[in-house]
């Protein structure tokens, strides 16, 4: 396996994992945490290739979103740095947010998804993949060609 070095190819692996898994019906009980940590990795890359802080505390602002789990507070802090998302894309991402811990960890607020919220969370993880690559696409059509 070669070696991957960006959020997105660590999130388009996980895609990879998530979707077969789904499709072959072979489901676990942390599905939608991945489900959910792939969407924050597409939003993650994002970040870490998109913002561009311009002072100190910006600084601080972007790296504390890139240690962030929960999707609502990713999304919330993207867009005090100029990302836009419509409402449906954000509310598709948001049907994968809050299972980072509850589907991964025993105890009291443990959580097993059932059938239709692990497709939402696929659909969750549809959106930030479609969001992501719309996005860098966007931007690489706004950079000149090379000669």
């Amino acid at each position: 396996m070669e070696s991957l070095k960006t959020y997105k190819e660590i999130a388009d692996n996980d895609y990879a994992f998530v979707r077969k898994h789904i499709e072959d019906d072979e489901t676990v009980y942390m599905m939608p945490a991945l489900a959910q940590n792939t969407c924050e990795k597409y939003l993650k890359h994002l970040v870490e290739e998109f913002c561009i802080p311009q002072t100190e505390i910006e600084v601080l602002q972007k790296n504390d979103l890139l240690r962030k789990h929960s999707l609502r507070s990713i999304i919330s802090g993207m867009e005090e740095f100029g990302f836009v998302f419509d409402d449906g894309v954000k509310d598709a991402i948001l049907k994968a947010d809050g299972y980072y811990f509850t589907s991964r960890y025993p105890g009291s607020e443990w959580h097993e998804a059932t059938q239709s919220e692990l497709a939402d969370c696929a659909g969750g993880m549809d959106a930030a993949k479609k969001y992501a690559e719309d996005f860098i696409k966007q931007r690489e059509e706004l950079l000149p060609a090379d000669t």
